[in-house]
């Protein structure tokens, strides 16, 4: 899961940087907060869809 999952990051690294490091951001913030303990779905969805 997680080899398949850095494999993933890698590539959206090579399409858009701006996006991995958008994600990367935001989840180390939920992260930070704890909140991922509460609801993990965060952490796939860092993001709320009025901000995309």
């Amino acid at each position: 899961m997680k080899r398949s999952f850095m494999h993933l990051l890698y590539k959206i690294q090579k399409i858009k940087p701006n996006l991995l490091r958008l994600i990367t951001h935001t989840s180390f913030q939920f992260l930070h907060r704890k909140q991922f303990q509460k609801q993990p779905e965060f952490l796939f969805y860092p993001y709320t869809k009025d901000e995309i």
